[in-house]
């Protein structure tokens, strides 16, 4: 394993590595100029090599003059570490003004600096008035209020009256946004997950939430509405009502939130789709093009090579192809340089495909890389429908031989995929060999339609059906 002090490095972008040697310079900070050498060295030959030196090459690059001191070394190495962890944590706050600021108005009640606590009151006040309204702005403002209870009990006279409203009333926020937010996601993750956690008062806080007090509180309104949605999907109406406070009301939220937020409405679309409910794919393509809208969002989250090929799939099979185009040139950036080109080249490829060009698909799918298995068996298989489209059936039988030789021995292939695949496969070639004969045609309809279980059944449903009503 890793020691952890590399770990943390290769964690460290350029503009982090700058600021923590000004910060290592700082007295404030370090006054062991020893530590600063050694960060020195390393962060020097962290950028200039790609292997991690040995500890006593590192000792020796510190003290030229010294007999390697394990024990010195490692006293040396955690003390850089946990100046690394303050600097990181510190870089945190910088960039969460609402933990800043809570911070600040607890270090100034402490010293109780009265007329600063109370400017900086105000500063927490708008903070959270003006911030994300997710279910931690009630923690916050709790917290908030607990204090000014401390400073209420410190500073009242005689006449003042202390207030527990405000603790209580935030609390309560918290506790029912946040229980419902985690119970979605404990409901959402048993689609994946074997475990069945018992989510204990989570009908007690359903029905809180749905009391009047709380109907204003978009982390406890959303929150119930995705456990609507989790708990009752063939009640669509969960469904749209979500979508509504997901487009109202979502950009209240962080965007990491808000990518979760899109996530379920996708998950509940993909799960209706599945099903047999295909107007969802319609509904799914319009949650995608509303989330590609968010340039924030996108700049933040970006995309996976797995999603920009699903919205170009579905944006294909109903028929936007110009728009789909468009999609695949303009967002392409938003995928990490490493799958970048990969993606536009198999989606471009895709696109010709369903355009009617399969030769030129079938040229640009030589481009493709197999760094992926996905990539493998999406190509093959699309490979397969292209000499098929183009009536190649010598090249087809060849490939489909090498396809089914490719599925037995790869043993990254899970049985599904093999099944389904394998499926294709077989279908596709006894299609070809049925020729024009009624019977055989209707036969083989019959079966397609009582399995089911093949990659891309649509479009060999489709082709059956049409021979066989020729």
């Amino acid at each position: 394993m890793k020691p952890k002090i590399r770990q943390i490095f290769e964690k460290l972008d350029g503009h982090d590595i700058n600021r923590l040697e000004k910060y290592l310079e700082s007295p404030f900070f370090n006054e062991n100029q020893d530590v600063l050498a050694l960060y020195k060295f390393i962060s020097q030959r962290s950028r200039t090599e790609n292997e991690w030196p040995e500890n006593a090459e590192i000792y020796s690059g510190i003290f030229p003059d010294k007999k390697y001191d394990d024990k010195h070394y490692r006293y040396l190495v955690s003390f850089l570490t946990r100046h690394i962890e303050n600097y990181l944590v510190l870089t945190h706050l910088f960039h969460q003004p609402r933990e800043w600021l809570r911070h600040k108005q607890k270090a100034l009640l402490e010293r109780q600096t009265r007329k600063a606590y109370e400017y900086q009151k105000g500063e927490l006040e708008a903070s959270l008035r003006e911030g994300p309204q997710d279910a931690m702005v009630h923690f916050f403002r709790h917290e908030m209020e607990l204090r000014q209870l401390e400073y209420d009990a410190v500073h009242q006279t005689r006449k003042s009256v202390i207030s527990f409203a405000g603790v209580m009333d935030e609390l309560d926020r918290f506790y029912i946004s946040k229980k419902l937010q985690v119970a979605c996601e404990i409901l959402n993750a048993r689609n994946v997950q074997a475990e069945n956690y018992v989510i204990h008062f989570l009908e007690e806080a359903k029905q809180a939430a749905q009391r009047q007090e709380f109907s204003g509180i978009p982390a406890i309104q959303i929150y119930l509405s995705v456990l609507n949605t989790l708990t009752d999907d063939s009640n669509h109406s969960y469904f749209r009502e979500l979508k509504e406070l997901v487009i109202e009301k979502g950009s209240l939220f962080p965007l990491s939130e808000q990518n979760e937020l899109f996530q379920y409405l996708k998950n509940y679309c993909v799960k209706q789709i599945n099903t047999g409910r295909q107007d969802f794919m319609k509904e799914l393509f319009g949650i995608y093009k509303i989330n590609l809208e968010n340039k924030r969002l996108m700049r933040l989250e970006g995309l996976s090579p797995w999603e920009y090929k699903n919205i170009v799939t579905i944006g294909l099979r109903l028929g936007e192809a110009v728009w789909v185009k468009n999609f695949i040139r303009d967002y392409n950036t938003y995928i990490t340089p490493e799958h970048r080109k990969n993606a536009e080249i198999y989606n471009t490829a895709n696109w010709y495909f369903h355009k009617g060009d399969f030769k030129m698909a079938l040229k640009m799918f030589m481009e493709v890389e197999f760094t992926d298995l996905y990539y493998q068996l999406d190509v093959r298989a699309l490979q397969l429908k292209a000499y098929y489209e183009l009536g190649d059936e010598e090249t087809l039988f060849y490939h489909g031989s090498a396809f089914r030789t490719f599925l037995s021995r790869n043993r990254l292939v899970s049985d599904y995929q093999r099944k389904i695949y394998r499926n294709l496969i077989r279908f596709t070639t006894r299609l070809v060999r049925c020729g024009t004969q009624p019977g055989k045609l209707s036969a083989l309809l019959k079966e397609v339609r009582s399995v089911k279980q093949i990659a891309d059944y649509r479009w060999l449903e489709e082709k059956v059906r049409i021979m066989a009503e020729a």
